[in-house]
């Protein structure tokens, strides 16, 4: 368990924000603190570092780390900044956790009892990982936050890692907004955040995530968050370019059928074509590209929209090799439609 720079800048915007006089902050694991002197001036100033605690067994945790030379207490921090903290854990590591099993459901009398919840690396090792990040979701107070690092690739380090999705999909269908996730580079993985390890390749993931308001905790389906941003997305760029007539859309799933009827609305007067035949859906890969491609031939589109991921790559690839000018075509980039770029080809 374990909270770097990130983390704390990440705390001290909480703090910020927040309207009440103290934070109150639960943890799940005593993270220690692997931020060196230097780091957390930064953060907090000279003066409030100086008269922070260092840990009596910081020799132990510094021997794991060649950058730190001293390491500082995280209780001592934490109610140095005037919060109340509490840590619950199935283990008594330092002696001062209360015993919490994630795994099953937590009290009701903890929801929403927190201004900041801290998974400092917990989720992994929990093996009910949908009842963990429920409670953790429950604990938080409206316009509270949670602060998630996790692993996307970490072999045998915990029971699961987790790709991005999982936290969007999840969050986006309770009422939880993602502020910050440095892993994600306008929707693609910023491979710089790789650190190579004796174990290959280990990429962790790390968010903050504020809670807007209040409701049941419910499962999500994967890529219901796609689905919203693309409703989004094709709206307005419908709207914005009335003087189109005909365009094509290439949508994620079959789910985006009832996206296509609601542009048929009487908002949006131009024809909206689906290029994606949802009785291939369970087709071949071949049958749902030549479908697609003909649709997009015949039809002559002033625009292509490809919304998809999973076939994007050769659907813009074949579009071209059929004639159809890749300056008509427009592909998903993180929150926005661009124009295909040459590397794609």
């Amino acid at each position: 368990m374990a909270l770097d720079s990130r983390h704390l800048v990440w705390v001290k915007r909480c703090l910020s924000e927040n309207s009440n006089e103290s934070l109150k902050i639960v943890s799940f694991g005593y993270p220690d603190l692997l931020v060196n002197r230097e780091g957390l001036e930064v953060i907090f100033g000279k003066k409030f570092v100086d008269e922070l605690k260092v840990r009596n067994d910081a020799a132990k945790i510094i021997s794991k780390y060649d950058f730190l030379i001293e390491i500082f207490d995280t209780v001592d921090l934490f109610e140095k900044l005037g919060c109340e903290y509490d840590i619950f854990d199935i283990f008594a590591h330092q002696g001062i956790e209360e015993f919490l099993d994630l795994n099953e459901n937590i009290p009701t009398q903890m929801h929403q009892k927190y201004d900041l919840v801290l998974d400092p690396g917990t989720l992994e090792h929990c093996f009910n990982v949908g009842s963990a990040i429920k409670n953790m979701a429950s604990m938080v107070k409206e316009n509270g936050y949670i602060i998630h690092h996790n692993p996307l690739i970490m072999v045998n380090h915990g029971f699961y890692n987790f790709s991005p999705t999982f936290y969007f999909d999840f969050y986006a269908k309770n009422g939880f907004e993602i502020l910050d996730f440095p892993l994600i580079d306008e929707g693609h993985f910023s491979t710089c955040l790789a650190n190579k390890s004796e174990l290959g390749i280990s990429v962790c993931n790390n968010l903050l995530v504020k809670r807007l308001f209040s409701k049941k905790i419910i499962w999500p389906n994967q890529f219901d968050h796609l689905d919203n941003i693309y409703r989004k997305l094709f709206r307005q760029y419908i709207i914005e370019n009335a003087h189109i007539n005909k365009v094509g859309l290439v949508p994620a799933s079959v789910i985006s059928e009832d996206m296509l009827a609601e542009y048929r609305g009487n908002d949006v007067s131009q024809l909206v074509v689906n290029l994606y035949d949802s009785k291939l859906c369970g087709g071949s890969r071949s049958d749902i590209l030549i479908n697609t491609i003909e649709s997009a031939v015949d039809d002559d589109l002033d625009k292509i929209i490809v919304t998809t991921y999973t076939y994007e790559d050769e659907i813009v690839t074949k579009l071209i090799d059929s004639g159809f000018p890749r300056e008509k075509i427009l592909v998903i980039n993180g929150s926005r439609l661009k124009p295909v770029s040459p590397a794609q080809l």
